[in-house]
């Protein structure tokens, strides 16, 4: 019985050619420069949204272990207090039912439209 060989060898097929190493460290590479250009996009976007204000009272929403505190505002709306974006959220946490006036800026999230991230407060005198 005879063996049959293969003109080409299994890695030298023209049909599948080879990457080469210098290949692999572009393509990694430019993965890499394309993940730190749209990340650094995404915070210039987060960054760039102008800081409004909003007056409200402060609540504590959700069920343990999960809850948020959130400003409810006279229109009725809800707004979470994003926790690990605020320096003030632990004073905050002390201020529940207080009406506040916060300078805050949106989260640049679409999914989550109603989070806030507050970077001043003051709280509201009721006569």
């Amino acid at each position: 019985m005879r063996s049959r060989r293969c003109l080409f060898g299994p890695r030298s097929h023209p049909e599948y050619p080879q990457a080469t190493p210098g290949l692999l460290k572009k393509a990694a590479l430019g993965c890499l420069v394309a993940m730190v250009v749209l990340s650094g996009c995404r915070w210039h976007r987060e960054l760039s949204q102008e800081p409004r204000d909003l007056v409200g009272v402060l609540y504590v929403t959700g069920n343990e272990p999960f809850t948020n505190l959130s400003l409810r505002t006279d229109d009725g709306g809800m707004h979470v207090i994003q926790k690990d974006t605020t320096v003030f959220y632990s004073e905050l946490w002390k201020l529940q039912g207080l009406k506040l006036r916060v300078r805050f800026r949106p989260v640049a999230s679409k999914s989550d439209s109603l989070s806030i991230i507050v970077e001043r407060y003051d709280i509201v005198k009721t006569p």
